[in-house]
């Protein structure tokens, strides 16, 4: 039923996200974090499973890989936002 139409869409996108990584590699270099991506698809299928599965106490494990994911990314979304900041100071 639902649970397996979800499975499908997540198995397409991940194709997708595959081609098109492959695809936009032969136009310009974007230097992927394969196991990053990895470790946080993994911890988010993890969260799908404690959803679903109906774990006792599944809040605290959804902020808990909510925060790791946070974590794992937080360098790559900070430094951005802090590259930006500098040009607005720099003008």
């Amino acid at each position: 039923g639902g649970n397996g139409a979800a499975f499908a869409t997540l198995v397409s996108y991940m194709v997708v996200f595959i081609m098109r990584m492959r695809n936009t590699e032969k136009f310009i270099s974007i230097g992927y974090n394969i196991p990053k991506i990895v470790i946080s698809t993994v911890l988010l299928l993890v969260q799908s499973g404690i959803l679903l599965a109906e774990v006792k106490g599944w809040f605290i494990f959804q902020i808990v890989i909510l925060f790791i994911i946070t974590a794992m990314f937080f360098t790559d979304i900070l430094k951005p936002v802090l590259d930006i900041i500098a040009k607005k100071r720099g003008k």
